[in-house]
This record gives structure tokens, sequence and C-alpha cells, in this order.
């Protein structure tokens, strides 16, 4: 428990300090305007993400820890909530798509939407609550301070310039994805989720 609760503090401490680093850095190149532009797009994102998840997340954390003492029954649970989420990315992806090729308000925003959407994919291949089944905040807490580094660095090597917000976006793309990918691998350890 203290172990945990100490993982979980260096991870907050780690989001608190790059937030501190990279805010003053992103607006001061960016600009008000194309930082606007991508956070912007970016809760537009969130919105869908969020429709996608469904609250598998909690949900699975929850009926998972039931099963996490037999393979077998914890496999057939993350598979099934597993496809369940792929199903409602799907749908969510349907929704994202009508909405900004169809709304003329999202036209001026339809490329750093199109980018940032890869987000909700990589969330869901990324099942991050099987980690949290398993107490496994080690690989949480090392997961989310690479990344923050790995945003931090590709901000100073490739964001130079206020028209650099799509590479910009494509950071926040990668940072996580890269997560995600590593994350799908790493929890083989624990289950082989199929749909």
């Amino acid at each position: 428990m203290k172990t945990n609760a100490f993982l979980n503090l260096i991870r907050v401490a780690s989001t608190v300090v790059f937030s501190i680093i990279s805010f003053p850095y992103t607006s001061r190149v960016l600009q008000v305007e194309n930082l606007g532009r991508v956070n912007y797009s970016l809760s537009i994102v969130s919105y869908f993400t969020l429709l996608a998840g469904l609250g598998i997340t909690q949900y699975g954390v929850r009926e998972g820890a039931k099963y996490r003492q037999d393979r077998d029954q914890f496999r057939q649970f993350a598979s099934e909530a597993f496809t369940v989420t792929v199903l409602s990315t799907a749908f969510s992806y349907v929704l994202l798509f009508g909405i900004v090729f169809l709304v003329p308000r999202f036209a001026g925003y339809r490329e750093l939407i199109l980018i940032l959407s890869l987000t909700i994919g990589l969330t869901t291949i990324g099942v991050e609550w099987v980690n949290t089944v398993y107490e496994d905040f080690r690989q949480i807490t090392i997961r989310s301070v690479v990344t923050q580094i790995f945003v931090i660095a590709g901000l100073v090597l490739f964001v130079r310039n206020e028209d650099d917000y799509i590479v910009y976006a494509w950071l926040l793309v990668l940072s996580g994805g890269i997560t995600y990918v590593m994350n799908w691998f790493y929890n083989r350890r624990y289950v082989h989720i199929r749909l």
C-alpha cells in the first residue's frame, strides 16, 4: 500500500512538473491562437474519447478485481470488456467523422481534430485498467514519467515557431500512442485479450 501510494505521488508530481515546464514553453512558442486551436480540438476529441470508453475503465477495475486470481475467467472478462470498448470506439469515430465533415464550424479544425482523434483508438488498445486490476502502479508510473520526458524533448526539438502547432498535435498523439501500444504488449504478462 505504501509503495503504491508513493508511486502515485511520483506520477502526480511529475505531471505537475511537466505542466509547469511545458505550458509556458508551448504558449510562448505557439502563441495564444495556435495553442487555442490545439486545445479546442483536443476538447472536442475528449468528448468522443469519453463516449468510446463507456466507463469501461472503472467497470473493468471493479469487476476485473473479482476475477484476477482465475486467469481463464479474467481473460474471458477482459476480452468481453475490450470487445465492448472496440464497438463503442467504432461508434464514437462514426459520430466524430460525421460531425467533423458535416458541421461547417469544424472545417477550420478538421486536420487537428482528425490527428488528435487517433488517441481514441490508441486509448482503447491501451487497456490501462488491467494494470490497475493487478496493482501494477510501477508500470503506470514509469510509463507516465517516460511519456512526459518524451513530450518535453519533442517540444524543445520540434516545436520551434508558432506554425508548428500541427507538430505539437502529433507529439501529443505519439506520446500517448507509444505508451498505449507498449501497454498492450506489456499486459500480455497478465492476460491475452481477444475480440
